[in-house]
């Protein structure tokens, strides 16, 4: 999986900062018009032509929706943020611990 850092950019949705992006697809580097998650609240956004993060056009949202590997990311995502939410509990409960 390559990672590829992109100019800083902010989660249209949640605000957080993001300058870097990973395909879910080989080792691909981001173009315009490619589709991006945030990691932070899994906004689906697409690159401009500047590489920074934009809304998705009405024929960019019909093209994706239902797609099988949006939607396998999406799923990995989601189970990630809960892992590390659920190691955070335990790290906190085991520095509580005598």
């Amino acid at each position: 999986m390559t990672q590829t850092r992109t100019p800083s950019s902010v989660c249209l949705n949640c605000g957080k900062r993001i300058d870097g992006a990973s395909s879910v697809k080989g080792n691909r580097i981001p173009s315009p018009g490619d589709i991006s998650i945030c990691a932070y609240c899994s906004h689906i956004m697409a690159f401009a032509d500047d590489l920074t993060l934009r809304e998705l056009n009405d024929e960019e949202a019909r093209d994706i929706a239902g797609e099988p590997t949006l939607l396998r990311a999406l799923e990995a995502l989601n189970s990630f943020r809960k892992f590390c939410k659920w190691k955070e509990q335990r790290d906190a409960k085991e520095k509580k611990a005598p």
